[in-house]
């Protein structure tokens, strides 16, 4: 079993059924969300979690009146899920966005080779006085080292 620990500024990327994570024109900060987690984990990971995998994920956000507008913590959590795999080849259009940086696209990389195969999430949304937004993410797992 290995153990990775991602440290992330922002929030989680959000999954939304009704507009693509990968390609979404609507909400293009969704666009960075999942490259900025796509580039921590890049920097962490350096095989595919493929079995017995458990996500711990603590998203941290500033105090206010009205939290509900921070997002639903389950959107989050669906939205690192799907993050770390590789995207649906019924996916047509992936963000040119990705291209930017080496290693990351949802193509060619994956870093959870199925999360059908997330056996535990553990989740909380955390609201601090005087703290910027970010996410922590524990990932565990059987690991199969990249070749």
């Amino acid at each position: 079993m290995i153990s990775y620990k991602l440290e992330i500024k922002g929030l989680p990327p959000k999954k939304d059924i009704s507009l693509s994570m990968w390609n979404d024109k609507k909400k293009p900060n969704q666009i960075q969300r999942l490259i900025e987690l796509r580039k921590e984990a890049k920097k962490k990971i350096k095989g595919i979690i493929k079995k017995n995998i458990v996500l711990d994920l603590r998203v941290y956000i500033p105090k206010r009146k009205n939290q509900i507008s921070e997002g639903d913590l389950d959107n989050y959590i669906s939205g690192i899920c799907d993050g770390l795999m590789l995207a649906s080849k019924s996916i047509p259009d992936i963000s040119k966005e990705f291209e930017n940086y080496e290693g990351i696209h949802p193509r060619i990389h994956t870093f959870i080779k199925d999360d059908c195969e997330i056996v535990q999430i553990t989740a909380r949304k955390i609201a601090l006085d005087n703290i910027e937004e970010h996410y922590q993410l524990i990932i565990q797992g059987e690991e199969e080292e990249l070749t």
